[in-house]
């Protein structure tokens, strides 16, 4: 991650778009979805045409250009009903005149059926139209899914612990590891003390 908190696979994305050499097929994997997320928002909002207001409203997210393709229902597969719904979206006229970006979370969610319905649109998608593939299992999209995009790995945001009982207890720990040193020399009292 970069001092920004962008992956280097994000600054390239950001910086293909800025050039116009950016695919229209993008698939972003890596292990945390909420970091696959956060990071296809940023790319989104960098491809979209900004709206005019000020604040919130701004955010890509409230733009009418951005489509989202999610799993549903109880098997959590992204099933044909609301893939072709999506396809019907890209293929109309952008509503501000821009791009169009359509997110796909949990790619390797799509039944045959939708990811064969999908392919389609992902081989031969309308001018400014851009697709975000997002997954935590790669190798579970449909091979012909995978080599029609661009990939990128973004590696998961290391949180770190903020927890007071876990440097509590890391403290503790050294603590007994320095005991443990001392095990020659302290005698049988030193191996009472050590048990941790």
């Amino acid at each position: 991650m970069s001092e920004g908190g962008e992956s280097r696979s994000l600054q390239v994305l950001r910086q293909a778009a800025r050039e116009g050499r950016l695919g229209h097929g993008i698939l972003l994997a890596g292990e945390s979805l909420e970091t696959l997320e956060r990071e296809a928002m940023v790319l989104a909002g960098d491809l979209l045409e900004p709206l005019g207001s000020e604040g919130s409203d701004n955010h890509p997210e409230n733009h009418p250009d951005l489509f989202h393709l999610r799993p549903g229902k109880k098997m959590r597969l992204i099933n044909i009903g609301p893939t072709r719904e999506l396809i019907r979206q890209i293929y109309q006229t952008s509503r501000e005149g821009g791009n169009k970006v359509a997110i796909v979370h949990d790619a390797d969610r799509f039944n045959k059926e939708s990811a064969n319905a999908f392919l389609k649109s992902l081989e031969e998608p309308p001018e400014g139209t851009y697709l975000l593939l997002l997954t935590t299992n790669p190798y579970d999209l449909l091979p012909t899914i995978r080599s029609r995009c661009f990939r990128f790995t973004i590696p998961a945001q290391d949180e770190g612990v903020q927890d007071e009982a876990w440097f509590q207890w890391k403290a503790d720990y050294h603590a007994w590891l320095g005991v443990l040193g001392n095990l020659r020399t302290g005698g049988k009292s030193a191996v009472s003390n050590a048990m941790f």
